[in-house]
């Protein structure tokens, strides 16, 4: 049987949300895209230059208007990502060093070249989120169907007990004052 369980006013949303700031925190993160030309930390000066002359290319490309993500498509050796797309990366979840670039490049603008154990990069912030309160308009749907969670847990047990209550046990076979041996576990 399925029972309405009420609606959730607006001001027991907006007191719950209140009450639990904690619940409605957020780490800061970004979209990123992302450009790599390999480079070993032993290559020879010629490997690296090449490197450091396909990353710079690679930047021109994009400051001339080319898409990002074509361009990394084109001469990335990251491997997995398509047009660069990393996608929402929140903070820590990164490499240190390509992580504190991330959070503090401009939106939509492309990074100098830089390099890492892995070789040179570029990366692209196409979206941040730095605000660490998940704002109430955006927690409200969340918060309703929590309350309704537990009124239908709370009903539920509510009538599990009611049914234990009123529920007849018989035990055929056993004799009165042994069925409490018979459920005992050795």
């Amino acid at each position: 049987r399925v029972r309405f369980l009420g609606r959730v006013g607006p001001e027991e949303l907006r007191r719950y949300y209140d009450a639990h700031p904690d619940e409605f925190t957020r780490v800061p993160e970004v979209r990123l895209r992302h450009l790599l030309i390999r480079a070993a930390p032993d290559a020879d000066a010629a490997t690296v230059a090449r490197a450091q002359a396909t990353v710079q290319a690679a930047r021109a490309r994009v400051l001339q208007g080319t898409d990002f993500g074509a361009v990394a498509d084109e001469v990335s050796e990251a491997g997995g990502a398509t047009r660069g797309e990393l996608g929402v990366v929140k903070k820590g979840d990164l490499n240190p060093e390509i992580e504190q670039l991330a959070f503090a490049l401009p939106l939509r603008q492309v990074s100098e070249p830089f390099s890492t154990a892995a070789g040179f990069h570029l990366i692209l912030v196409e979206e941040r989120r730095d605000d660490p309160v998940i704002p109430y308009a955006e927690a409200r749907e969340r918060i309703r169907e929590k309350l309704l969670q537990e009124r239908q847990g709370a009903r539920q047990k509510a009538w599990l007990a009611e049914l234990r209550k009123r529920a007849i046990i018989e035990v055929k076979g056993v004799e009165p004052g042994e069925a409490s041996k018979a459920s005992e576990v050795p």
